[in-house]
């Protein structure tokens, strides 16, 4: 699928041969399809640095350890023996800046070769340095520098990635990317901010208390974002001090929407009201442009994308999992539940039983990043024998790092869900279009394919990696996730042929007092939801014959689990059904 004019082959054959033989001293054994969805890549590479390429986005989906980011610095290698011939000049985008070292290392050029473009001084005064970033063929930087940098002008406008006085021809994005940022302002995170703010900014809280009134009555509606708030969010966050986290976030949102028009949605579930949108999309003169990244083939941002236009997908393989081995267990596991002493206990004690079965073994955990109220890691440590070695990463830094390729044993805690009106956002950002320009009501449903999305990052961290012959390395995944929305199913599609076996507790590990107790919750809260019943009424219902043996009931993990899935809160005298008072 060549989408250019023909080119002289000098610098394709020399880019095939380096990255076969990097590939090979990694291991790294290609099958067929693979083989030639990496030519046809090198192809593109070449073809946007001739600046041959149409103005479109080119979308390499191979899936992880299949030679992806390696022709890139395979492609570059090669552009340098050949003395950075054809003329041109590069720019890659990766996501931190601790990718940016791992390529200086991994690319081998001199320092006259290239440069950097962060936030980060002692990154940037690599190779040329900072002063000299436009001299240098190939300039490494950080896609939310170049989110930044191209907010309020033109690609071509943006010079700091010039090359001698011109954008540069070949531009490649390491990973996923979204045309535009999605954002999410929720009722309760804007009003959160007019305290704050009264002391540094008092004529910026009164707007955004105004703005919040006119709302009132404006469900389900296009508003604008006044676009002085974007100025006025600047202002306030150049002294942070006084800010927590949630109110930073949510001046960082508004500083993206400014001037912009979002959807009032309601939240699911909930009686609060949420802003939803999106920032202005890169520059159209952002392309051509290359995107690498294994969760195309899963993630439903791009097939929205693709559906806009302007996305090519380039040939891609899905490896044979025939070698990965799941281990599903579907329960209640949001924050809530891991928050709970009790109710998570299972959870942490499985986890425990399974590690310990191979204490020899290395092992990488995935869950929630630590908070005030929960700490994932910590509470796994605690349980663990302590002769088990296992590595950690949260959510959100579960992707672009080759750190543990070498494991085979993963756990991973927790679903990786948005709240729901995030979806919303996220569709709207991948749409590139503003908000009136698509319907609320034909936006897909995000939920299941950001799911393989995640897992599919998670997962490929570890030994799966490792593919030969298109057939992915072997691994164990421990997984304790929702129960929605059909997780097998999702899994066996983002990993054909793997072996999903069940795993956790069984249902039955509770009391005959206990299984009653929930059974007479369940049925009473079904047919009178948001109501409460005493504990007295319960402990008669399901023949808990005193008060002292209805405390050892409520005592057992299973029971507990139990309650906070059903969301029945427990006090002093009643259960309090969800929703109830």
């Amino acid at each position: 699928m060549t989408t250019y004019k023909a080119v002289s082959k000098s610098l394709y054959d020399s880019s095939y041969e380096t990255l076969m033989n990097d590939l090979n001293g990694f291991h790294i054994v290609p099958d067929v399809d693979t083989e030639n969805a990496l030519k046809e890549l090198l192809k593109v590479f070449e073809g946007g640095l001739r600046s041959l390429l149409q103005p479109s986005f080119y979308l390499s989906s191979l899936d992880p350890g299949s030679g992806k980011t390696q022709a890139i610095s395979s492609f570059l290698k090669a552009w340098k023996s050949n003395g950075f011939l054809p003329e041109g000049s590069v720019l890659v985008g990766v996501k931190t800046k601790e990718e940016i070292r791992a390529l200086v290392n991994r690319l081998g050029l001199d320092d006259a070769d290239f440069a950097c473009f962060t936030s980060d001084e002692g990154i940037n005064a690599l190779g040329l340095g900072d002063r000299r970033r436009g001299e240098a063929r190939i300039l490494l930087t950080t896609q939310q520098m170049i989110l930044s940098r191209t907010r309020d002008r033109t690609f071509s406008a943006a010079s700091d990635f010039h090359y001698e006085g011109s954008p540069r021809s070949l531009r490649i994005w390491d990973e996923s990317l979204v045309i535009a940022e999605p954002v999410m302002l929720s009722w309760s995170s804007l009003a959160a901010l007019v305290e704050p703010l009264k002391p540094r900014s008092r004529g910026f809280a009164l707007r955004i208390e105004r703005f919040l009134g006119t709302l009132s009555d404006k469900l389900g509606e296009v508003v604008a974002i006044p676009s002085p708030f974007g100025d006025l969010a600047k202002e306030a966050l150049k002294d942070r001090r006084g800010l927590s986290d949630a109110h930073v976030k949510t001046l960082e949102g508004i500083q993206l929407v400014a001037g912009r028009s979002m959807w009032l949605v309601a939240e699911s579930g909930k009686a609060e009201r949420a802003l939803v949108g999106a920032s202005k999309p890169l520059p159209a003169d952002f392309a051509p442009a290359i995107i690498t990244d294994a969760s195309g083939r899963v993630r439903g941002t791009y097939d929205i994308w693709e559906d806009a236009g302007g996305l090519v997908r380039l040939p891609a393989k899905a490896n044979d999992y025939r070698n990965l081995r799941v281990h599903l267990w579907a329960t209640k596991v949001g924050k809530d539940i891991l928050r709970h002493v009790g109710a998570s206990r299972d959870i942490y004690d499985e986890v425990a039983k399974a590690m310990e079965a191979k204490p020899d073994e290395r092992w990488l955990v995935i869950s929630y990043k630590a908070s005030d109220d929960l700490n994932v890691h910590k509470d796994l440590r605690d349980t663990v024998d302590e002769a088990v070695s296992f590595e950690y990463l949260s959510w959100g830094l579960h992707h672009g790092t080759n750190a543990y390729k070498d494991i085979k044993n993963i756990v991973i805690i927790g679903s990786g869900f948005y709240p729901a009106v995030a979806y919303t956002a996220l569709a709207l950002a991948a749409s590139g279009k503003p908000v009136g320009g698509v319907g609320l009501e034909t936006l897909p449903a995000l939920k299941g394919a950001e799911f393989q999305h995640n897992f599919l990052q998670a997962i490929m961290r570890g030994n799966a990696r490792n593919s030969r012959d298109g057939i992915a390395g072997e691994c164990d995944v421990y997984m304790v996730v929702s129960k929605a929305p059909a997780p097998a199913a999702l899994i066996r599609e983002a990993f054909p042929g793997c072996v999903i076996d069940p795993w956790g507790p069984p249902e039955e590990d509770m009391s005959d007092h206990g299984k009653a107790l929930v059974e007479f919750l369940k049925s009473y809260f079904a047919s009178s939801p948001g109501k409460s019943v005493t504990k007295k009424a319960s402990r008669e219902a399901a023949g808990i014959p005193t008060k002292q043996r209805l405390t050892t009931v409520l005592g057992e993990a299973r029971v507990q689990q139990a309650l906070v899935q059903m969301d029945v809160v427990v006090t002093t005298n009643k259960f309090v059904g969800p929703d109830g008072h």
